[in-house]
C-alpha cells in the first residue's frame, strides 16, 4: 500500500484482501521498523521523507524478520529507480515541448496561434483543467486573457489588483494555490461569473528583457490534486519563451505603426498641384493604376513633375512600405 494525502491505498497485490490495518502501516513507517499486529505483518518501504510506501504480509509468519528486511531494501532501490527514471522522463517531455513551441514561434511569429499552442502545451503537461495567459493592459487597469482557454466569446477582462494573478502582476514571484490555502486569496466573482469553481491553481509572472512586468500566466485545477514545485518551475520556464514573444510581436507592432505612420505623412505631404481637369484625371488614372501590378511608364519633359508622380504611385500601391528609389 502506498499513502496518497491523508488516505491509503493499495499499489498492487497478490491473493484475496481483507480489512488492511492502516493504522498498523502508519506506524511501521513512522518508526521505519517491520510490525505485527493481528496476523499482519507491516514491512516499510519508505517512510515519512517521501510518499509512504509499506509492504503488507499476511499471515505475518508467511516470512521473518530478516526476510521482510531484505524484501524492503530491494523494493526501496527499485522505486527509486523508477522514481529517477519518471523524473527524466518528465524533464525529457518538458524540454521537448519547449523547443517544439519554439520552433513554430519561429516558424510562424503568429502571437496568437503561439499563445493558444503554450497555453494548451502548459494545460497538458501540468494536468490542468484549462489555462490563461493575461497581458497587462496598464492604461486600463486591467489583465487581458490572451487566451483564456475554456471561456468562449469576449477576451476574459480581470481587474489588475484582484485574486492570485494580481499578487504575482505585483509581486513579480510564482504562486500556488489549493483549497487548503486562503479562500479569499481567489477572485470568486470571475468564478461566479464563468459558472466556474478553483480549486487549485499556479500562476507565474510573465516579464520584460528589463523584469518589468507583462501579465501573468495561470493553469487552473489540477486534475489529481494540486500543482507541485516542479510544476511551478516548468511553468516559469514557459513564461520566459511566451513573454519573449509578446515584447518581439509588441515592438514590430510598433515599427509597423511607425512605417505606416511616416508613409501616411509623406503621402499627405506630396501631392500633385493643381484643380485644372487636366491635374485631376492624372490624380484619377494615378489611383486606378497605383493599386495594380503593371508597369508603368511616365513621360514628360525635364521638370515637369514625373518624380513627384513616380513616387505618388509607390505610396498608393501595396509596395507603399517598401523603400522608393530614384534612379537619375
Amino acid at each position: 500500500v502506498h499513502q496518497a494525502g491523508e488516505h491509503w491505498a493499495v499499489a498492487g497485490s497478490a491473493g484475496s484482501l481483507s480489512q488492511l490495518p492502516v493504522e498498523l502501516a502508519a506506524d511501521a513507517c513512522d518508526e521505519m521498523e517491520v510490525l505485527q499486529s493481528d496476523n499482519w505483518l507491516a514491512v516499510p518501504i519508505t517512510g515519512r521523507t517521501r510518499p509512504s510506501e509499506v509492504l503488507l504480509v499476511s499471515p505475518a509468519n508467511a516470512i521473518d524478520v530478516a526476510q521482510a528486511d531484505d524484501i524492503a531494501k530491494m523494493l526501496r532501490s527499485g522505486l527509486l529507480i523508477c522514481l529517477e527514471q519518471s523524473t527524466l522522463q518528465a524533464q525529457v517531455h518538458h524540454l521537448q515541448t519547449i523547443l517544439d513551441l519554439a520552433v513554430d514561434w519561429q516558424r510562424s511569429q503568429d502571437l496568437s496561434e503561439l499563445l493558444v499552442s503554450m497555453a494548451k502545451a502548459a494545460t497538458r503537461i501540468l494536468n490542468g483543467d484549462r489555462a490563461s495567459i493575461f497581458l497587462w493592459d496598464k492604461a486600463r487597469s486591467q489583465l487581458v486573457g490572451h487566451p483564456a482557454l475554456g471561456v468562449e466569446g469576449e477576451p476574459l477582462r480581470i481587474r489588475d489588483d484582484q485574486g492570485i494573478a494580481g499578487s504575482v502582476l505585483k509581486s513579480c514571484q510564482p504562486e500556488r494555490w489549493d483549497e487548503s490555502g486562503d479562500p479569499s486569496a481567489i477572485n470568486k466573482r470571475v468564478g461566479k461569473k464563468l459558472g466556474y469553481a478553483t480549486n487549485s491553481l499556479v500562476a507565474v509572472p510573465l516579464l520584460d528583457r528589463k523584469q518589468r512586468p507583462l501579465g501573468v500566466f495561470e493553469v487552473l485545477n489540477h486534475r489529481t490534486g494540486k500543482f507541485s514545485k516542479d510544476d511551478e518551475s516548468f511553468l516559469v520556464e514557459l513564461a520566459q519563451h511566451a513573454s519573449a514573444a509578446v515584447e518581439n510581436t509588441q515592438h514590430i507592432a510598433a515599427l509597423v505603426e511607425t512605417r505606416d505612420r511616416l508613409v501616411k505623412s509623406q503621402t499627405e505631404t506630396l501631392q500633385l498641384v493643381g484643380d485644372c481637369p487636366q491635374v485631376q484625371a492624372l490624380r484619377d488614372t494615378i489611383e486606378r493604376v497605383a493599386p495594380t501590378e503593371l508597369a508603368v511608364l511616365v513621360q514628360g519633359e525635364n521638370g515637369c513633375g514625373k518624380e513627384v508622380v513616380a513616387r505618388s504611385l509607390h505610396l498608393q500601391s501595396s509596395r507603399r512600405d517598401q523603400q522608393f528609389i530614384a534612379v537619375n
